[in-house]
């Protein structure tokens, strides 16, 4: 039986820039090359790599009390916004784990095709425990934030050379060739009332992403299969459970403190340079972009950002903050994300360089997959959209 795991997902981060009169160039719109996400910095300073002792027979590892970043950073290949939270930090208590899965003996293959509960009773006659998701995650990723147990990711690697692919904490083969039973169920966002039972890690045919520290798969509990094993824990069973995403609603607007708002722009290296002066845009900026194009607030029935942003979630799990205004000598409209600690990720941007001109931004609540942006509105190389793709990228296009 195969797990139910949520669809791959790309977040594209794509920043576009224009140029010219009144307007952006006809090209302007093109994304240009995916840009790095830059991490913010939210962890706790990494721990030193473990030095990796010998496998052996029966080893545990000490993970001491801490916090774990669950989720994953937006953007992230193979993210799934539904299912993983962003990098919200959980306390998870001192536990013992298993350093390879179960039977934990590196001359001995990894045992698989048993049901959740008697991957628990095998666990339990070494008077052990299944791990819950959270350690799982805390024992995969330490103290750091990173995708994946080593500093990269290679299945065949990782399959030929466990060391290669151990965590931070020196915890061995997370999910490289099979699936790994928790202790944990669902929660709202993932599985199913059918598949209930949540697994970590992913099989060795697996992309890579699907083998991402914070990656989560459900099943039924009582399936079984090759592709599915387990490892036991030891100690107190934790409390904290995994962070649900809130519901949000599509569209909301929220006032603009505007110095706070350009000190988030100078925390994001993309947008850092129209932070000193930015402005957003006001209500008459919004009428001189509509009347540009021979329209008014009565001829076009749909709602305008002014001396306001745009928190847009265009779907569950999802939040965007839109920001649209002049600073440095240019126009800009922006998607940032942000994040549970306080700060902020690009996401995507368009920059009408050296045009400070206004540039509107609208939406219709019948439509959650795009905002439209225009510093013209209905002229034709003048505006565009901000889009949820099916592939769940999000990027700024030239219309």
């Amino acid at each position: 039986m195969r797990p139910c795991r949520p669809s791959i997902v790309v977040l594209l981060l794509s920043a576009c820039s224009g140029g010219g009169t009144d307007g952006a160039r006809p090209d302007a719109g093109r994304p240009a090359a995916p840009l790095a996400a830059p991490a913010p910095e939210r962890a706790p300073a990494p721990v030193a790599e473990a030095t990796h002792a010998p496998l052996a027979a029966g080893q545990e590892i000490a993970v001491p009390a801490g916090v774990v970043r669950a989720g994953s950073l937006p953007g992230t290949a193979g993210r799934d916004p539904r299912t993983e939270a962003d990098l919200v930090p959980v306390q998870v208590p001192a536990f013992h784990i298993d350093r390879l899965p179960y039977p934990n003996d590196p001359g001995e293959p990894p045992r698989t095709g048993v049901t959740r509960a008697e991957a628990e009773a095998l666990c339990a006659a070494e008077e052990k425990r299944l791990c819950t998701e959270l350690e799982w995650e805390r024992a995969c990723k330490g103290d750091t934030t990173r995708e994946y147990p080593g500093q990269a990711y290679d299945v065949e690697e990782c399959s030929l050379d466990p060391l290669a692919c151990a965590s931070p904490l020196d915890v061995v083969s997370l999910g490289v060739a099979a699936f790994e039973w928790t202790a944990s169920d669902v929660s709202r966002g993932l599985g199913s009332e059918r598949f209930s039972a949540v697994l970590r890690g992913g099989r060795a045919g697996d992309p890579a992403p699907e083998h991402r520290c914070g990656a989560r798969h459900a099943l039924g509990p009582d399936d079984a299969g090759p592709e599915v094993g387990f490892r036991c824990c030891r100690g107190s069973v934790p409390e904290g459970v995994y962070p649900e995403e809130p519901r949000r609603r599509v569209f909301r607007e929220e006032p603009v403190d505007l110095e706070r708002v350009r000190a988030i722009l100078a925390s994001i290296p993309e947008l850092a340079r129209f932070a000193a002066d930015f402005r957003p845009v006001d209500a008459t900026g919004v009428d001189r972009a509509l009347g540009r194009g021979g329209h008014s607030r009565e001829s076009v029935q749909f709602h305008f950002l002014e001396d306001e942003l745009l928190v847009w979630s265009p779907m569950a799990g999802e939040e965007l903050w839109i920001l649209s205004g002049t600073g440095g000598g240019s126009a800009v409209v922006a998607a940032i994300y942000p994040m549970p600690d306080g700060s902020f990720v690009h996401g995507a941007s368009f920059v009408l360089g050296d045009e400070p001109v206004p540039v509107v931004v609208a939406w219709d609540h019948a439509s959650r997959d795009e905002v439209l942006w225009s510093a013209c509105w209905a002229c034709a190389g003048e505006g565009g959209a901000i889009q949820l793709r099916e592939d769940r990228s999000v990027v700024v296009v030239q219309r």
